[in-house]
């Protein structure tokens, strides 16, 4: 539930243009020819090649709009918090599960990340499975 709560306020505004740096990330490495582009490359530091590579799926599947390439970040957030409250419950508690998942999913800067075409919100899931 937190989940798809969290999903649905990722999603909020999710045709706006993109900034410079998911334009540069949409341009180099997901509407490119090959699959393994995210894979051959690196621009600066702005590839996330595991993103990169699933956000080209999306992107081969016809999704080339800004909304279909931010559900995967806002995916990634909202499990994210999703699992943050799964193991806060476990551990300590309904109460803190739900403390924990309202400040991590209301966090700006986690909700920002979680709305960009970005890496970050995908980094982030990775180390929070890790705990479990």
């Amino acid at each position: 539930m937190v989940s798809g709560l969290s999903f649905a306020a990722y999603l909020v505004g999710a045709g706006r243009s993109y900034g410079y740096d998911e334009s540069v990330t949409v341009g180099a490495f997901v509407s490119t020819p090959s699959l393994l582009d995210p894979f051959r490359r690196q621009i600066v530091f702005n590839n996330h090649p595991l993103f990169s590579f699933l956000e080209h799926l999306v992107w081969s599947a016809g999704g080339r709009s800004e909304s279909w390439l931010r559900v995967l970040p806002a995916l990634s957030g909202a499990a994210t918090v999703g699992l943050c409250a799964r193991w806060l419950a476990r551990r300590h508690g309904v109460a803190a599960a739900v403390c924990g998942a309202t400040v991590l999913a209301a966090n700006p800067l986690f909700a920002e990340a979680s709305r960009t075409v970005r890496g970050y919100s995908l980094v982030a899931l990775c180390a929070v499975a890790t705990r479990e």
